[in-house]
């Protein structure tokens, strides 16, 4: 097992710590010693070896407990969080090592995190969990495309939220009749929820047109835009609700660096780019649950 909280015991040296299954397990001696030295090369931490945890950075002890947790060459690692209390960098460095380890030894783990990326990308098959009940169980394209109920969604970064409801006009936002057609949307449900990425919500000065098809056309009004180097992350509201976009930053002076506060603009969201709900959470329509369209 790998901790949240790395686990390591003080008053042992890095190569004490990482041998501890093997004392466990009886495997003394010369094997012992090898077991140890290959394990910590595996994860950089052949210099480390004498050291004690004290005298460690976050993301040495998380290698140390990963080598302590391989050591033995156990047919089955349960890893919880044990990405959790190391920074943004340190995050993403540890995850590759050990995605690589993972594809080295050809161990099974089970891999329990919060972070959406950690689970698509070292994830075979992913588990999604809510109250102690099974939300949805697959490989991580299937519910990256098709996630099967708005908890899903949400999970997996669709954190923006619509409501459209039915009336005798078509299908609307808060009264209003949407620019774009969801009559292909097969369901008797009066209400459909839509999920959206941030990613998939473009910008646009008021009167421009999609350049792609089957668009949903929305007026917004930007509440605040971030620059975050070649992108930007824009917070809008469409009408009562708050959306945000993640639109790229375009050069010095253009119209995307300008947005204000209080300045009116389109938000334009392909309808492929939606997973839609009914009123009972079924997904009715995703990136991976095509409905045709009639022509």
């Amino acid at each position: 097992m790998v901790f949240q909280s790395y686990a390591l015991w003080p008053h042992m040296t890095v190569r004490k710590n990482i041998a501890y299954p093997l004392r466990v397990r009886k495997i003394r001696g010369k094997q012992a010693t090898e077991w140890v030295e290959e394990v910590a090369k595996l994860v950089d931490t052949t210099n480390l070896l004498d050291r004690y945890p004290a005298q460690l950075s976050g993301g040495q002890q998380q290698r140390v407990a990963l080598s302590r947790g391989l050591v033995a060459r156990p047919d089955l690692v349960l890893f919880d969080e044990p990405l959790s209390n190391l920074d943004a960098r340190l995050r993403e460095f540890v995850r590759t090592e050990i995605y690589e380890l993972h594809q080295r030894l050809k161990f099974t783990a089970v891999y329990v995190t919060h972070d959406q990326t950690e689970a698509l990308a070292l994830g075979d098959r992913l588990a999604i969990m809510r109250s102690g009940s099974l939300e949805q169980l697959g490989r991580p394209d299937e519910i990256f495309e098709e996630p099967a109920t708005e908890y899903v969604a949400d999970f997996i970064g669709m954190s923006n939220r619509l409501v459209f409801e039915r009336l005798e006009q078509g299908w609307t936002h808060e009264g209003e009749p949407l620019d774009g057609d969801l009559s292909w949307v097969r369901t008797a449900s009066p209400t459909l929820v839509a999920r959206i990425r941030s990613e998939d919500v473009h910008l646009a000065p008021p009167g421009t047109v999609a350049e792609w098809p089957q668009t949903l056309n929305l007026p917004a009004t930007v509440v605040a835009s971030e620059f975050g180097g070649r992108h930007l992350d824009v917070v809008v509201t469409i009408g009562r609700s708050r959306v945000l976009s993640r639109i790229p930053a375009g050069e010095r002076g253009g119209w995307s660096r300008g947005l204000a506060p209080e300045q009116p603009v389109v938000a334009s969201v392909r309808v492929r780019d939606l997973a839609l709900y009914d009123e009972s959470d079924v997904l009715v329509s995703s990136a991976g649950r095509r409905v045709a369209v009639a022509s």
